[in-house]
């Protein structure tokens, strides 16, 4: 039971950071032995993810190239990609071979301007969110937390995008 001093924004608040701290927790955790779960010979179902991922960093990298008046609203999106694709690779069997950053094609074209090189990056943001969220349906339970928290935090970005 919730004590009647704390407003439902606190408990929600609260809610959201433990879950995003398990998320990263389960991160940790999978770089030791549950890391090998998967068999070197059966692609893992995370590697799309982590091509997408990379693709979206690049996607970013492009726009800000071509619109550097973007940077400030496009960088720091583009650097929680690079997280979630470190998160990704640190759930993957190490003895696979896996998408390096020079492998990733950018998600969205530069476009023709600002405004179309957002649209663009919003639509592949919303695209990887469902991605994410499909994903969770047949992960393991610490995988489908990463991938929840990846599905959130992308669905933001398409918000903040517009």
């Amino acid at each position: 039971m919730v004590p009647p001093t704390l407003s439902r924004r606190a408990v929600l608040t609260a809610a959201t950071a433990a879950g995003i701290a398990a998320a990263t927790s389960a991160c940790d955790r999978l770089t030791g032995s549950g890391a090998a779960a998967v068999p070197p010979a059966q692609p893992d179902p995370l590697e799309p993810l982590l091509a997408a991922e990379l693709g979206l960093v690049a996607g970013y990298e492009a726009a800000i190239a071509r619109f550097p008046g973007l940077a400030g609203k496009l960088g720091p999106i583009r650097d929680e990609h690079r997280k979630h694709a470190q998160a990704i690779r640190a759930t993957l069997d190490p003895r696979r071979q896996t998408a390096a950053p020079g492998d990733a094609k950018p998600a969205a074209a530069a476009g023709a301007s600002a405004e179309a090189a957002t649209a663009a990056l919003a639509a592949e943001e919303r695209a990887a969110a469902g991605r994410a969220a499909q994903a969770c349906v047949t992960a393991g339970p610490e995988r489908a937390a990463l991938l929840a928290s990846i599905s959130a935090s992308e669905a933001v970005h398409a918000v903040v995008l517009g």
